[in-house]
């Protein structure tokens, strides 16, 4: 009887106290848990989103980088077009001047015919 009074008196009571602190510690085990996993979901919804985000940027850069270059060949097609008419200007110009100065030759002529005719 003494045994089984000190085991109520002092081990159950110890046991419980054991027992109720182990339950807390394990409760707050589960709590640090809890906020891991939810810290982890975080973070993996985070890496996707700047994954979606760089996978978007890596496309919109491909696009403009097709865009600039198409914008570059008409950019050689429209240089390539103005020499042409410059040089089909320039050629226009160089008609026009022997045409000019053949009218001029042509006026000498007949203002001589005409002068030869008068003195006549």
């Amino acid at each position: 009887t003494i045994g089984t009074s000190k085991l109520e008196n002092t081990d159950i009571p110890l046991a419980r106290k054991d027992t109720e602190s182990l339950k807390r510690e394990i409760q707050r085990q589960e709590h640090e848990l809890d906020l891991i996993g939810r810290k982890i979901g975080l973070s993996m919804k985070s890496t996707e989103r700047v994954s979606d985000i760089t996978k978007s940027n890596e496309n919109t850069l491909l696009s403009q980088s097709t865009e600039l270059n198409g914008i570059h060949r008409a950019i050689a097609e429209l240089q390539k077009a103005r020499e042409s008419l410059v040089s089909e200007e320039t050629r226009d110009e160089d008609r026009l001047k022997r045409i000019f100065e053949m009218l001029q030759r042509k006026e000498l002529s007949l203002k001589s015919l005409e002068e030869s005719n008068r003195l006549l």
